[in-house]
């Protein structure tokens, strides 16, 4: 999951930043080489932090129990708030 949501977050701002250009400029080199690397970059530091804090909630919660065999999370809401403090 967290794959595919990282990849489609940065897909939709490559094409949200194509689609404002086009608007703007009418010239046939839409993007330059510095426009595209702005983009990658920007859309891969926007996916990351959107998709992280998801992937450390999963990673938590499939962790073994405690020696006493007891869960170390109850539920999603559990590990959100453990992890947030």
């Amino acid at each position: 999951m967290q794959q595919v949501s990282h990849g489609a977050i940065q897909f939709n701002m490559r094409s949200f930043r194509f689609e404002q250009s086009v608007l703007i400029s009418s010239s046939a080199d839409l993007l330059t080489t510095i426009d595209y690397a702005t983009l990658g970059a920007s859309s891969k530091l926007a996916a990351i932090l959107v998709t992280y804090p998801f992937q450390v909630i999963r990673s938590r919660l499939q962790q073994r129990p405690g020696i006493d065999g007891v869960p170390r999370y109850i539920d999603s809401w559990h590990a959100v708030k453990k992890t947030a403090q």
